[in-house]
């Protein structure tokens, strides 16, 4: 990129074909959809990625910082809201949780 003249600092990483900035629904209508294909695995968002990893990583006890982390999130509160879903054994569980808590 330095011996085409391109500002590395300042300029994007990636580029297209004329040079310049590849916009999101290029990425995600070409190259994404082609490695999709080619991995044999069903269409699906590329946001989608971010879900496959936090909501394993939430539901075995990862902390909730550091998740956020991994996502790029600036703010934990913002993963646990988007991320962290309860399935009803979750619920299951907690009911139990209270209701040993409340044992004499």
């Amino acid at each position: 990129m330095r011996a085409e003249g391109r500002d590395i600092d300042q300029g994007p990483v990636f580029v297209n074909a004329g040079g310049g900035r590849v916009s999101k629904p290029s990425l995600c209508r070409n190259s994404w959809a082609k490695v999709l294909r080619a991995a044999g695995v069903p269409k699906t968002r590329f946001d989608r990625l971010r879900h496959t990893s936090a909501t394993p990583l939430l539901k075995k006890g990862a902390g909730l910082k550091m998740v956020s982390v991994r996502l790029g999130r600036e703010r934990p509160g913002i993963a646990l809201r988007i991320y962290a879903h309860a399935p009803p054994e979750d619920q299951d569980q907690a009911a139990t949780i209270i209701e040993d808590m409340l044992k004499y």
